[in-house]
C-alpha cells in the first residue's frame, strides 16, 4: 500500500482533539520559557565574583560614580538581560494562544452533539469507560489546564491581593500544582509553606469582571500570569486568600 493511501486511511482529528494537542504544546512552549527565565533571573540576582551586590534583571550597570560596576562581564548581563526581555515578550504571546485555545476549546465541547439514548435490551450493555492512555495522552495533559479551586474572597492589604488574585478567577497553577497533582489544594498548602518571603507563579483563568481584596482590578475575561509572595502579614495565614474546590 503506497504512504498516500495510509495517510487517506488515517482518521481526520476532531476539531476538539486538534484543539487538545494544541494546548499540549503550547503548554510545552510555556513551561520551557519559563524555566529559562528562571535560571536566567537566579543567575542575574546572585553576587559578583567579589561579593557585589547582584545587578538583577534590570537597573544601571554604572555605579554612583558612572563607572561600569565591577565584578560582573557587563557583556554576559546585557545579553542575558535582553535574553530575559524576549523571553517575557513569546511568553506573554504563548499565554494569548493558550487563552484563545481555552475559550475554543470550550466551545467545541459545548458543541459536541449529544447521544441519543441506548434502545431498551434485555441485558444493558457497559458503557465504555474513558481512557486517557495511548492515543488519548493528549487530552491527558491538557488536563493541566482544569482549574484547581476557585478564589472565594481576597482580603484587603493581604500578599494574594498584592498579587492580583480577585474574587472569582479560576486558578489553573499554583507554583507546580496543576489539576494532575495527586494532593490537589494540598498541593497548594505544600507549596505555601515551602515557599515562604519566596515568588511564586499563579496562572488564573478571568471569566468575568472580578474585584480584588482593595475593589476593581479591571474587567474583562483571560488566563493571566500573577506572581505571588507568601508572607505573614496583618491577617490571618500567609495569603490572606479563601480557596474553594473549583
Amino acid at each position: 500500500m503506497s504512504a498516500f493511501a495510509k495517510q487517506q486511511q488515517q482518521p481526520i482529528p476532531s476539531p476538539e482533539e486538534a484543539l487538545r494537542k494544541e494546548l499540549v504544546m503550547l503548554q510545552a512552549q510555556r513551561d520551557a520559557l519559563e524555566l529559562e527565565a528562571d535560571a536566567i533571573a537566579s543567575e542575574l540576582k546572585s553576587p559578583g565574583a567579589n561579593g557585589e551586590a547582584p545587578v538583577g534583571v534590570k537597573g544601571a550597570l554604572v555605579d554612583s560614580d558612572g563607572f561600569p560596576l565591577a565584578g560582573f562581564d557587563l557583556f554576559n548581563v546585557r545579553e542575558r538581560r535582553h535574553r530575559f526581555n524576549c523571553i517575557q515578550t513569546d511568553h506573554k504571546a504563548v499565554m494569548s494562544r493558550i487563552e484563545k485555545s481555552l475559550h475554543a476549546l470550550h466551545d467545541a465541547r459545548l458543541a459536541r452533539p449529544t447521544p441519543l439514548p441506548a434502545a431498551s435490551s434485555v441485558t444493558a450493555a457497559t458503557p465504555p469507560t474513558p481512557s486517557l492512555v495511548g492515543g488519548d495522552s493528549a487530552a491527558a495533559a491538557s488536563m493541566s489546564l482544569a482549574p484547581i479551586a476557585k478564589v472565594n474572597q481576597v482580603s484587603e492589604g493581604s500578599p494574594a491581593s498584592a498579587a492580583g488574585l480577585a474574587v472569582g478567577d479560576l486558578v489553573l497553577r499554583f507554583g507546580r500544582v496543576d489539576i494532575s497533582h495527586p494532593k490537589g489544594l494540598g498541593g497548594v498548602v505544600d507549596v505555601v509553606r515551602e515557599k515562604e518571603g519566596q515568588e511564586v507563579p499563579v496562572t488564573v483563568l478571568r471569566t468575568t469582571s472580578a474585584s480584588g481584596g482593595g475593589g476593581s482590578v479591571g474587567t474583562g475575561g483571560g488566563v493571566r500570569e500573577l506572581t505571588l509572595v507568601p508572607k505573614t502579614w496583618s491577617g490571618r495565614g500567609l495569603l490572606g486568600v479563601h480557596l474553594l474546590p473549583p
